[in-house]
């Protein structure tokens, strides 16, 4: 589990991790984050290259601040990210996967109800939309053609995350950027 972690991480953001532990920089989660809700971190600011421990709290300091501009109540625990802890990384690694996979699903709910075609093949980049053929295509569905509703794209499980998050989402995105 923990390698299918890494390989779509590295996949998410061009990375070449090899352990949980070397996420302790935060680089990645923002990267990540900056996927799901463009402009939230404000990249010029992330310490890419981070070494020391000061640098690895700058960078979850930017993550939780944009866990709060965007609504999530999520505390990140950034003594223990930073320790090189493999359980913490690890943990942290998994609820962050799962916040990527319901914001997808959401986003996918939007653009369904919005009467946009949704393709069934996995997104592979979430920050580049693809041909036709793949990922999103932004085609109003024929007349004679069935729109699908929220509970036929999202599990139980997700239904009640997806309708907190998307009214906060909508509106942080449409109604104001973060300031850089």
């Amino acid at each position: 589990m923990s390698r299918e972690l890494l390989n779509w991480l590295n996949a998410m953001v061009e990375g070449h991790y090899k352990e949980t532990e070397e996420l302790k920089s935060g680089v990645a989660y923002c990267q990540i984050m900056e996927q799901l809700f463009p402009k939230c971190i404000g990249m010029q600011k992330l310490k890419t290259d981070a070494v020391l421990e000061y640098e690895f709290v700058h960078n979850f300091k930017l993550l939780q601040d944009a866990f709060n501009y965007m609504g999530y109540e999520k505390k990140i625990s950034i003594e223990d990210l930073k320790r090189r802890s493999f359980k913490h990384n690890f943990e942290f690694l998994q609820w962050f996967k799962k916040l990527f996979d319901i914001h997808r699903i959401a986003q996918a709910d939007l653009l369904a109800l919005a009467g946009c075609k949704i393709s069934t093949e996995p997104i592979q980049k979430p920050s580049i939309l693809e041909t036709e053929e793949k990922s999103i295509t932004h085609q109003p569905f024929a007349e004679t053609e069935e729109k699908p509703t929220t509970s036929q794209a999202t599990s139980d499980s997700s239904k009640k995350i997806t309708s907190q998050l998307t009214p906060s989402i909508k509106g942080k995105i449409s109604n104001k950027a973060k300031p850089v």
